[in-house]
């Protein structure tokens, strides 16, 4: 069993108390002990090592209920932002988005190129560059890649060629100097999912993302991990199919078409995973949602299948993941 040192214990109770200050709420030592289960006398030597570094700000004291009024504190919404680049493969080409958000994850700015008939990686790096240089106290940078990436490093084939076999994390840290987070796009929806949903307390999750015009993507999280695969490939159903790109585009694009590709879709990541949820985000499916529920009830033992949720957009999950991924990469380090 592998001991933790007081180092890590403190690394610990201050991540806990620094989750409750991001939600926005203000809150004295005695109210976090009350949410944390930590000591008073905890919550307050820790919020003075945040006081001394700008984390927290220290507010006027709240009304006496009798005695001494309480200090109140709040988290610094601009002590550090984060810039979260999209990468998209749409319909009529490419195009790329960067939101800016602040510490608590309020969207400060936003920007977007123009469609791009080629994304050479100078041309991200440039939008990626630019915007780095206009926002003071970047802690992270956190990217969201429409294809299969590992480390970092996107595979050697994908949607977007120009950008096929690249280390875009290096590229990115040596022109920037901050540290890259890179990662699938419907990877980041199924992690955001959770982050959004905590109440639920799932822990093994199928996430299929239907991007605009795009064919699909899944996240797979199996017991509160996602999963990437010796190679990233993990997720990539389009090979569960056997059936070409072309040919499952034009099923997916016919009349009802994504109720004809899910059924098979499903079955197999359930008796891969046999998770607990699946959810499939797609602005089309809701007007085919009947008809592919009547084909799930139609298969052999469609009792086999998990709870299915059908959600029109994968957008803001997908900013949840990216938000948690550019968030835990700076706490995690340390600053």
């Amino acid at each position: 069993m592998r001991k933790i040192n007081n180092s890590q214990v403190r690394g610990n109770n201050t991540n806990l108390i620094r989750q409750f200050l991001l939600s926005g709420a203000v809150h004295t030592k005695e109210s976090l002990a009350a949410a944390t289960g930590l000591s008073a006398a905890t919550c307050r030597n820790i919020l003075m090592e945040m006081l001394q570094t700008a984390e927290v700000e220290a507010l006027a004291p709240g009304r006496p209920a009798g005695g001494r009024p309480p200090c109140r504190y709040r988290y610094n919404a601009g002590f550090v932002s984060w810039l979260l680049c999209r990468i998209k493969n749409v319909p009529t080409g490419k195009q790329l988005e960067i939101l800016v958000a602040d510490a608590a994850g309020k969207v400060v700015a936003r920007r977007e190129s123009g469609l791009l008939a080629v994304l050479a990686p100078d041309i991200l790096l440039e939008f990626i560059v630019d915007a780095a240089k206009d926002f003071s106290h970047v802690g992270a940078i956190a990217v969201s890649y429409p294809g299969v990436v590992l480390d970092g490093k996107t595979s050697c084939w994908g949607d977007i060629e120009e950008l096929n076999g690249f280390d875009l994390k290096k590229l990115i840290e040596e022109h920037t100097r901050i540290p890259v987070l890179i990662e699938n796009d419907i990877n980041l929806a199924a992690e955001g999912y959770l982050i959004r949903h905590p109440e639920e307390n799932i822990r093994d999750l199928v996430y299929i993302g239907f991007p605009p015009q795009n064919l699909p993507g899944c996240g797979l999280i199996a017991e509160g991990h996602l999963l990437h695969g010796t190679r990233g490939f993990a997720g990539e159903i389009l090979y569960i199919q056997d059936q070409t790109r072309e040919e499952q585009w034009n099923t997916m694009n016919a009349p009802h078409g994504l109720a004809e590709m899910l059924p098979a879709v499903l079955r197999a990541v359930t008796a891969l995973l046999d998770p607990a949820l699946i959810v499939v985000a797609s602005p089309d499916l809701p007007a085919s949602e009947e008809l592919l529920r009547e084909k799930i009830r139609k298969m052999a033992h469609p009792d086999f299948l998990p709870e299915l949720r059908i959600i029109p957009d994968y957008l803001p999950d997908n900013f949840a993941g990216l938000l948690n991924l550019a968030r835990n990469s700076f706490y995690q380090r340390g600053f």
